[in-house]
């Protein structure tokens, strides 16, 4: 045989693990040994999913995969805390939560690629708001001083973002 035969090159399969991983959870389970619901195993898997793929595509920089697995990563962080009972919130608090995950997923492009200023905007618009109604909620601020602040500041987020765009593309992304 040749040199160029066929080298066997190590893999990682995530699907093999996944599965070796709920084998050994539904064994265990069905041994009496092991007691959990899947409703508390399925989002912290969903969270490990999300922070793998958002580090996958910070490691090829991709920023599409950095976007999808942050959101992932923080939605599903959000739904995990809620789950053990860490955090509380009512169901009219999902949009908040998506909000400020998103917010979080601009944040990561930002540290991807720090010259692509263009996503500060839509970063403090997802992530403020999601602050913002955080900040209501837990009565540090309240809901008439927000909408004062939202009303005077507004107008930054367009002089910011026109700002982003004026800024030559070969200067900004790089």
């Amino acid at each position: 045989m040749s040199e160029e035969t066929i080298r066997a090159e190590p893999r990682f399969s995530f699907i093999g693990v996944g599965l070796i991983f709920v084998g050994l959870i539904l064994l265990l389970k069905h041994l009496d040994l092991f007691d959990i619901r899947w409703s508390k195993l399925i989002w912290p898997a969903l969270s490990i999913l999300g922070l793998w793929i958002a580090a996958r595509g910070f490691a090829l920089r991709r920023r599409s995969s950095v976007f999808t697995g942050s959101v992932l990563f923080f939605v599903c962080l959000f739904v995990a805390l809620k789950k053990f009972d860490i955090l509380r919130y009512d169901m009219g608090d999902w949009i908040p939560a998506v909000s400020l995950s998103i917010g979080l997923a601009f944040l990561a492009l930002l540290v991807l690629e720090p010259r692509n200023i263009i996503v500060i905007v839509p970063m403090v618009v997802f992530g403020g708001f999601g602050v913002m109604y955080y900040l209501w909620w837990m009565d540090i601020m309240n809901g008439y001083e927000m909408r004062r602040l939202v009303k005077l500041y507004w107008p930054l987020l367009l002089i910011i973002w026109g700002a982003a765009f004026l800024i030559p593309r070969r200067i900004r992304i790089q």
